[in-house]
């Protein structure tokens, strides 16, 4: 399937070749990356990643089509976002842009208490399809994250004989045992009663959001992903420190991904935000130029732009 995958993307050997810098004489020649260590080579790695996010993807529609021969009818949905900030991106095959416009009725949150997420969700889905928390276990950033998008949240109480088994009230993230507070799971039920009672002025707040300002969501910085370090990349860190600036301007943030920059997407917006986006593909780089040319605001934060999605130094 890889191989089949590669003669899609590249068309003929030589091109792989010139791109990877291998000398194969055949697709055939191709061997999967040895999962037990990290692949040498840059160029190979990238595309095995991107690959296995196509992969992921081809699977879940299938999963999709025989559910659906059950129940024509129920809203599926399938992969929420926080896979899609960390360096694990491209193994956990959780692309959930092409998911929520080829996959999913609904988006899946499922994510810590950043607004990140939401409006990460929110800036994939052309039609605002219903972004929705199932886990509801953040009542700290509960209210904040319907003003940018949330549609609906679970809330539900778990078992108190089955440490780390259940949801809200009984767990926050990193707050196990001794579980949550009396206190802290009146607030979070005031919270929920807050949401039901102001359902329409929220509404209407949603619908306002026009954001001025991108982020600029890279999938070579995000694939790319340098060998040393911790749970974060420099771009990931950086991403959320842009984020968090911008939250504090006061203005709608959205992300933008390097297919919607490929669809000319970037006209809508006033500024672009680069976080330290050190692999970017050359296509791309063409079209965020352009933007600045016709009179865009574009925000470069170093390090950005030294290579290409391969590895490979750019002028």
């Amino acid at each position: 399937m890889f191989r089949t995958w590669l003669k899609d993307k590249f068309g003929t050997v030589e091109k792989l070749n010139q791109d990877w810098g291998t000398h194969h004489q055949d697709f055939a020649e191709v061997q999967l990356p040895d999962f037990r260590q990290r692949e040498p080579n840059d160029a190979k790695r990238y595309d095995w990643l991107d690959f296995n996010l196509w992969r992921f993807v081809e699977f879940m529609k299938c999963a999709k089509t025989q559910q659906r021969q059950l129940d024509p009818d129920i809203p599926m949905a399938t992969c929420a976002p926080h896979y899609n900030f960390t360096r694990e991106w491209g193994e956990s095959g959780s692309d959930v842009e092409t998911l929520t416009e080829q996959v999913n009725d609904f988006c899946l949150n499922e994510s810590p208490a950043s607004t990140k997420y939401v409006d990460f969700l929110r800036s994939l889905s052309g039609n605002r399809k219903a972004i929705v928390e199932i886990e509801g276990s953040e009542y700290r950033n509960t209210m904040a994250n319907f003003l940018h998008g949330l549609s609906a949240l679970s809330l539900y109480w778990a078992w108190d004989d089955k440490a780390g088994d259940g949801g809200a009230l009984l767990y926050g993230r990193g707050s196990r045992p001794p579980y949550c507070s009396l206190p802290e799971a009146e607030r979070f039920l005031r919270t929920g009663l807050d949401i039901r009672r102001l359902r329409q002025e929220i509404f209407a707040f949603q619908h306002d959001i026009k954001a001025p300002v991108a982020l600029l969501y890279s999938r070579a910085s995000l694939l790319q992903v340098p060998a040393a370090g911790g749970d974060k990349t420099p771009y990931l860190l950086e991403v959320e420190r842009a984020y968090d600036a911008l939250l504090k301007l006061g203005v709608p943030v959205d992300f933008i991904t390097t297919k919607q920059v490929l669809q000319d997407k970037l006209s809508q917006y006033q500024v672009l935000v680069i976080p330290a986006a050190t692999y970017e593909q050359a296509d791309v780089v063409h079209k965020v130029m352009r933007f600045a040319e016709t009179g865009g605001q574009v925000v470069l934060v170093p390090n950005s732009w030294f290579f290409d999605q391969y590895n490979r130094k750019q002028d």
